[in-house]
């Protein structure tokens, strides 16, 4: 019998020494530092009316737990590698401080995972991924916005007071981008890091980092798809303010290149469907929308020499349509111009 209680004793302490590492580490001070690092090798795919974009990221995460301390002399060697699944299995044994990329929403393929443990005990943990994210597009300079991509780390089990990440001199030497990275339609110009501070669903305070990827849009393909069709039914639009037309001819002519706008703002918005009423292209539809019933307006009352029985003076009526020939187009481009800044301010 006290063999056998004996068996039980050792198997016992055999799972308790084994379940040891799992533990938050003891003897660290707290908040124990976790240094985060970041590397984008590629922008696969920007997704803008559905909020997501697509990347292939490294990330390594950074901390030291005494527990796995070990003896370079004795082991005759000063770190333990593991890859693949022996450093799936590694990781499910030891302690982590569970740290995850937040805002992922999928990935493409399972991710490739290396684990190097120091004698000193020094953990760091390689993570290489392709992973869809989500993010805040801000479209009101479109097509000249410059985009922030954002990828965010936070630990999900520890709060501050336990966990707080870190981006060192070390980390920032191993982030960054990778040379040489290109995105059609954008210029991928810098990642930029940041250490903030969210609550947890317990209400505590949770540390966050957020590696922002920065992209400016070329506007050059945009410029003849919207750009210079807008400005040209415009163009031909305030032409009817100097041509000597009757009122049967003129009011045809401003319709069609209603009808013309109305087609343009429905391929813009099929064409790019994340624009909102507060981007700088929608707004500029709906001030050529505005114009263009102005002209309307003028060409069926001013312009319209039955109008002129209506007024005492056909000689101030003259002086009307000589104003406006040049203050309508003038009012119209300082206000666009005025959209245009405001939007990229």
């Amino acid at each position: 019998m006290s063999r056998w209680l004996a068996v039980l004793v050792l198997v016992a302490a055999a799972r308790v020494s084994a379940a040891e590492p799992a533990r938050f580490p003891s003897a660290v001070p707290l908040p124990m530092r976790v240094g985060v690092a970041l590397v984008v090798n590629e922008v696969l795919t920007i997704e803008e009316a559905k909020g997501l974009f697509t990347a292939a990221v490294d990330v390594r995460i950074r901390w030291r737990d005494p527990r796995l301390a070990f003896d370079a002399k004795v082991e005759g060697l000063d770190r333990r590698e593991h890859v693949g699944r022996e450093a799936e299995e590694l990781l499910r044994s030891i302690w982590t401080p569970e740290v995850m990329l937040a805002n992922v929403v999928g990935t493409s393929r399972p991710p490739e995972i290396a684990v190097v443990v120091g004698a000193d005990g020094s953990v760091t943990k390689l993570q290489r991924l392709i992973a869809t994210f989500d993010t805040r597009y801000r479209l009101a300079a479109f097509p000249f916005d410059v985009q922030d991509l954002g990828i965010r780390v936070a630990s999900s089990l520890y709060g501050r007071q336990r966990v707080v990440l870190v981006h060192d001199q070390a980390d920032i030497d191993a982030s960054g981008l990778r040379p040489g990275l290109q995105l059609d339609g954008w210029r991928v110009r810098r990642v930029a890091f940041s250490l903030s501070e969210a609550r947890g669903l317990s209400g505590g305070s949770l540390s966050h980092m957020t590696a922002s990827v920065r992209v400016e849009r070329d506007p050059t393909p945009t410029i003849p798809i919207v750009f210079v069709p807008f400005v040209l039914l415009l163009f031909c639009a305030s032409l009817t303010l100097w041509l000597d037309l009757d009122v049967d001819r003129r009011v045809p002519f401003l319709s069609s290149v209603i009808l013309a706008l109305i087609a343009l703002n429905f391929t813009a918005t099929l064409r790019f469907p994340a624009l909102t009423p507060q981007s700088a292209v929608i707004q500029l539809f709906w001030i050529g929308f505005g114009y263009l019933w102005f002209l309307l307006v003028a060409a069926v009352s001013v312009q319209n020499p039955a109008f002129a029985r209506f007024t005492r003076s056909s000689h101030l009526l003259a002086e009307a349509v000589a104003y406006l020939r040049w203050a309508a187009p003038f009012l119209l481009a300082v206000i666009g111009v005025r959209t245009i800044v405001v939007a990229l301010v």
